[in-house]
């Protein structure tokens, strides 16, 4: 196991990834995402932190909870929204939401800053559980500024 864990270490430095740090006791939310005031939904532990794909300003969350979609949903679009965060919906989803269907579906979210930069989350099902994988990034292209 300890070679294993080495030849991890070295392929990271050697490909400039950062290991994400997974903990079996639960983490805080890192720091730079605290700085930008993002919500930290109460109801889930984070077990996972890092880096969005090495970015310097990229920032990655995973959270497990037993929340459900519908109230992942809510939180985070009403916490985002109050932020000043616009969510980015596709006509489809619209439809859904319309309908009234849209809380029997996984949560999906993409919200945008007027300064371009990205605010992503999906969740998925782990049993009774769900994972929620969050990443903000500056400068996203989901949320392109006119120059």
């Amino acid at each position: 196991m300890a070679r294993i864990k080495t030849l991890s270490v070295l392929m990271s430095i050697l490909f400039c990834s950062p290991i994400p740090i997974r903990a079996d006791t639960p983490l805080n939310y890192p720091e730079a995402y605290q700085d930008l005031d993002l919500p930290q939904y109460a109801e889930a532990v984070v077990v996972s932190v890092g880096r969005v794909n090495n970015l310097p300003d990229g920032i990655r969350v995973t959270l497990e909870t037993e929340a459900t979609h519908a109230e992942l949903r809510d939180y985070f679009e009403a916490e985002l929204a109050s932020r000043g965060w616009i969510l980015q919906e596709t006509i489809a989803t619209r439809k859904m939401r319309e309908a009234g269907v849209l809380n029997n579906m996984p949560f999906l979210g993409n919200f945008c800053r007027d300064d371009g930069t990205g605010f992503q989350i999906v969740a998925t099902d782990l049993g009774e559980r769900r994972k929620v994988d969050i990443s903000v990034t500056g400068a996203s292209a989901a949320c392109a500024v006119d120059q």
